[in-house]
């Protein structure tokens, strides 16, 4: 793994109380983790500044409207985050978890308030994860794209 900071931000090596737990994040991935950090403000000023109904229609018949995007990524969230878990727990082939289906999106406000509350959990649940887990996910993540290519030639 290239040298950088952990996931809490701290460089690599540091000593003190400054030193967390946890594994050496690249820039990408540094850049990636404020991005999700960022995220729950950011849309909640969005949602904010939209009217009700704007969030409830749909750009066209086939796409979807804010709300039921809120939904998504709510369901998302969800679901990575024990995909993650998953590809982390061992480095045997463990199959990932299916993700229910999709419960149908509630009010805007509800979901977003919901998902902020994930994220929440999801960031403070990567800084636990040690080089050798995110190692194995990393491993898992590169062979899955690997298979993917291999298998649309």
């Amino acid at each position: 793994m290239s040298k950088g900071r952990n996931v809490t931000g701290t460089p690599d090596g540091a000593m003190g109380p400054e030193a967390e737990p946890g594994a050496t994040v690249t820039e990408p991935e540094s850049t990636a983790l404020a991005m999700m950090v960022a995220m729950p403000t950011t849309l909640d000023a969005l949602v904010r500044s939209v009217p009700a109904d704007l969030l409830e229609r749909r750009p066209a018949p086939d796409e979807w409207s804010p709300r039921e995007v809120l939904g998504h990524l709510l369901y998302v969230e969800r679901l990575l985050r024990n995909r993650v878990a998953a590809m982390v727990a061992d480095d045997q082939d463990t199959p990932m978890p299916k993700g229910a289906p999709a419960p149908s999106p509630a009010a805007p406000s509800a979901s977003l308030a919901e998902w902020s509350r994930e994220r929440g959990e999801t960031l403070a649940w990567l800084p636990t994860l040690g080089p050798t887990e995110l190692e194995r996910a990393r491993s898992v993540s590169i062979a899955a794209r690997s298979w993917r290519r291999w298998s649309r030639s």
